[in-house]
């Protein structure tokens, strides 16, 4: 299996508002609505048989190809405060979550997490390659949503100026 092309590049901030502004000036980023939700995850390692339900937030920018995700960090979570911000993983669109993961497991990639939707399916898994590099599988599916939202425009989103961006 081939994973294709990169669908967005998912950083973790400490303070996704700052970071929105930052990189609308430095990046020319415009950003899409943020979204606010309550993830439910399945750790693949945990004690914990449940899923763990964390309150996030996140945004993606409406310039793709790839996007820009961006994710304010969670305590706690997959998503933690790790010494300020970084690049945290990769994004591919997958048709079968499920066959994707198992491939990539083969070939020694190691199962971290996985995104569940509100009736319990998997919407997204990360994953560690053997050279330690964090991967998102998103489902194909979801595909259409994602856009869609990236089009949608934001009050900051086609700021240039940092002091209007900020009011």
């Amino acid at each position: 299996m081939t994973l294709g092309r990169v669908a967005h590049l998912g950083f973790v901030v400490d303070d996704l508002d700052a970071t929105m502004t930052r990189l609308g000036v430095e990046w020319g980023v415009s950003w899409a609505p943020v979204r606010a939700v309550r993830a439910l995850v399945r750790v693949a390692d945990s004690r914990e048989p449940e899923p763990q339900g964390h309150d996030v937030r996140f945004v993606t920018s409406r310039q793709g190809d790839p996007y820009v995700k961006v994710i304010e960090a969670v305590p706690g979570s997959v998503w933690p405060p790790d010494g300020g911000d970084r690049l945290d993983h990769w994004t591919f669109w997958v048709t079968s979550l499920r066959d994707a993961v198992s491939d990539l497991e083969r070939k020694g990639y190691a199962l971290e997490a996985t995104g569940l939707e509100e009736d319990g399916r998997p919407r997204y898994a990360y994953l560690r390659s053997p050279q330690g590099w964090r991967i998102e599988l998103g489902c194909e599916s979801n595909r259409g949503e994602f856009e869609t939202w990236a089009r949608e425009s934001h009050f900051q989103s086609d700021a240039t100026d940092p002091l209007a961006m900020n009011s």
